[in-house]
C-alpha cells in the first residue's frame, strides 16, 4: 500500500517500485496515478 498525507499529493505520477526477491533477482513495477479527467459544465 502507498500513503500519501495529501489525498490527490501522487495525482498524475508514475512510480516505479523496484524490489529484490529471495532469491536475488530484482522486479520492477509501474504503478501510475492518472489525473482526473476534466469536469464538463
Amino acid at each position: 500500500m502507498l500513503y500519501s498525507a495529501g489525498a490527490d499529493a501522487l495525482l498524475g505520477q508514475d512510480l516505479v517500485l523496484s524490489y529484490e526477491l529471495e532469491d536475488g533477482k530484482t522486479e520492477r513495477v509501474l504503478v501510475q496515478y492518472p489525473k482526473p479527467a476534466a469536469e464538463k459544465h
